[in-house]
């Protein structure tokens, strides 16, 4: 069957600017199968929706299966009005949904799109091959593990989940047609070398992603097979800095453990020359000398899920963690001299102004960690948190957007400044984060002018959220006043990092 994986363009294309793993990899398991397959990310393409659909109709091929992928509300919208622009042509494709954001609102998606013949719940690659078999030998869908589809008399049928995949090895390495475009404009290539996690913060959809299947929530890849596709992003596409994006990267689980030990040991035997991004916990990553081993093959910066300094709010998240072993995590990345992209919210609809004061009180302190962007808990549809605030009056929904109401005043006002903030800093930050994907190819010089920048800009938040902070508290907050200032601040700051980012591409490239 001909087949088309498509990531639609989303609503706001300045942070995670990657390839999409997930259509290369549903991609790669339809080819093993036998499929055609064709991939556009209208992310990477910089596409609108006109030209996304000028490029699905330039090829002038058949579509049997459009697969849309979808995080946010904005991007299944675009990719509907992309399947009205075929349906004009004559293309009418089954289209089928997955991903997050299908997987959870998949009942109000039959709703607002009747365009949408199915959704491929939770993880794709076995169900999506059952459904292109099921189409092509025209087998009744009720077969197909893992699926909800549209009936033809309009019933929505929800058949029995797919138990998880348990051998990732099995699955082939996802397909690579992005990553040249990927690489030549963002610096770096993305790789997944475990799915799921063993924790159930409250805040979290990925956790609950997971288990909405039977089977074991958090599964590793053997060190052969991350070294062996390590190697091919290396070597063949010349890729020299790596982003993991599993969830938990370090684990306490030994069999886990083991493997990145045995990574380590593939690396260098390998000589693989490369740096590389994880993703760990707080408690995870208390662990000083693997770390340190870690360093030695090319680890560079780590991202930390601290979400909060208040014992009181780290509770209610249900991060079985506390401030101590934050705050040693935190001493082994100073102590390896590792950057670090700390996650941090500032309030969630109960948090009382008393908290937000603590809270800040500990990110003024010399030894916080750096936060680089701001904002509150944003509430996900199948968390454990939406779960419980949905039968209240402080929970908003409407098409398929999820907000709150914060019940403290000063916190909701403070809430709002952060908003407001956020436009202002908005571009230094982008362009810091695209530095740290470039340092492993910079001379010193960039790199030492990027750290001072960054201790510019932590110095400038520092200075919003203290003046905010206690204005708030007095009743006398100017946020006009502050921000025009941070303002002019941030615009000479702006200047700064593009001619960085310009002098980086000029020695990268």
């Amino acid at each position: 069957m001909n087949i088309l994986l498509l990531n639609p363009p989303p609503n706001d294309r300045s942070w995670y600017r990657v390839e999409h793993l997930g259509i290369a990899y549903i991609g790669a398991a339809l080819n093993k199968a036998g499929h055609k397959v064709t991939l556009i990310d209208s992310l990477l393409e910089n596409f609108d929706i006109a030209q996304t659909c000028n490029a699905i109709l330039s090829r002038n091929e058949h579509i049997d299966i459009l697969g849309i992928t979808a995080t946010e509300p904005e991007t299944i919208k675009s990719g509907i009005e992309i399947v009205k622009c075929l349906n004009k042509k004559g293309l009418y494709p089954h289209v089928t949904a997955g991903g997050y954001f299908p997987t959870f609102w998949r009942n109000e998606i039959f709703d607002f799109y009747p365009e949408i013949n199915s959704v491929v719940v939770g993880e794709g690659e076995e169900t999506i091959i059952g459904l292109a078999h099921a189409l092509e030998n025209k087998i009744d869908l009720c077969q197909v593990d893992g699926l909800v589809y549209r009936n033809y008399d309009g019933k929505i049928v929800h058949n029995k989940l797919r138990l998880l995949i348990q051998d990732l090895d099995k699955i082939p390495f996802p397909i690579r047609d992005y990553l040249p475009l990927a690489n030549k404009k963002y610096h770096h290539a993305v790789i997944s070398s475990s799915r799921g996690c063993y924790y159930q913060c409250s805040f979290c959809q990925i956790t609950q992603f997971y288990r909405l299947a039977p089977g074991i929530p958090y599964r590793t890849r053997s060190a052969k097979s991350i070294a062996e596709e390590l190697e091919l992003l290396i070597n063949e596409y010349g890729v020299r800095s790596v982003f993991f994006v599993d969830d938990e990267f370090i684990t306490k689980n030994p069999e886990r453990r083991q493997v990145i030990l045995d990574l380590i040991k593939e690396i260098k035997k390998r000589r693989l020359s490369f740096s590389f991004s994880i993703q760990y916990r707080a408690d995870t990553g208390d662990d000083p000398e693997l770390l340190s081993e870690l360093k030695s093959v090319g680890l560079s910066t780590v991202f930390i899920g601290v979400e909060s300094g208040v014992p009181s709010i780290l509770k209610r998240f249900e991060k079985g963690i506390n401030k101590t072993q934050i705050n040693s995590a935190l001493k082994i990345v100073t102590d390896l001299d590792l950057n670090l992209i700390a996650g941090y919210m500032f309030f969630d609809p109960n948090t009382s102004f008393d908290e937000l004061k603590e809270s800040i009180g500990y990110l003024l302190h010399p030894d916080a960690p750096f936060i680089q962007d701001f904002h509150g808990m944003n509430l996900l549809k199948g968390t454990i948190e939406e779960q419980r605030l949905r039968t209240t009056d402080i929970y908003l929904e409407r098409d398929m957007k999820i907000s709150y109401r914060i019940l403290d005043d000063k916190v909701r006002y403070f809430a709002k400044a952060i908003r407001d903030y956020y436009p202002i800093y908005r571009k230094v930050v982008l362009d810091l984060y695209e530095l740290l994907f470039m340092l492993v190819c910079l001379p010193e010089d960039i790199a030492s002018d990027k750290k001072k920048i960054d201790k510019e800009v932590h110095a400038l938040h520092k200075h919003f959220m203290s003046i905010a902070i206690n204005e708030i508290d007095k009743g006398i907050f100017d946020e006009n006043k502050l921000l025009t200032d941070l303002q002019k601040e941030f615009l000479r700051l702006e200047r700064e990092t593009q001619q960085l980012v310009d002098r980086a591409k000029r020695i990268s490239s």
